[in-house]
């Protein structure tokens, strides 16, 4: 791929050169996240019961996230036939990740 200009096509070739430049430009950064706040007394539970509904109504060029999510590879979790017994526990996870995730017990570094 590369960006087609110059020699290579704007990539460098492989080996430790390369690499050292790599880890130059984009150093690994140590992060440290706080611990998670605990619930707030009385809160009400998450509900995503219409969730189901929503994922086979949308269309399948909206709603892309910040990472590249799209509704169709929801819907595949929903709708897909697995081979797998634990597949079929995808959907299932995927509701209890995003009731995670509405009720700030989520880690911050998932």
């Amino acid at each position: 791929m590369g960006l087609k200009k110059g020699e290579g096509n704007g990539r460098g070739p492989p080996g430790p050169v390369t690499n050292a430049q790599m880890v130059d430009k984009h150093p690994v950064v140590k992060h440290t996240f706080d611990s998670v706040l605990p619930r707030p007394q009385g809160a009400d539970e998450q509900d995503l019961g219409m969730c189901a509904r929503v994922i086979k109504t949308t269309k399948p060029i909206i709603g892309v996230g910040s990472r590249g999510l799209r509704p169709a590879h929801i819907k595949a979790l929903l709708q897909g036939s697995f081979r797998e017994p634990d597949a079929t526990e995808a959907y299932p996870r995927f509701i209890q990740l995003g009731c995670l995730y509405l009720d700030g017990t989520l880690p911050p570094w998932v």
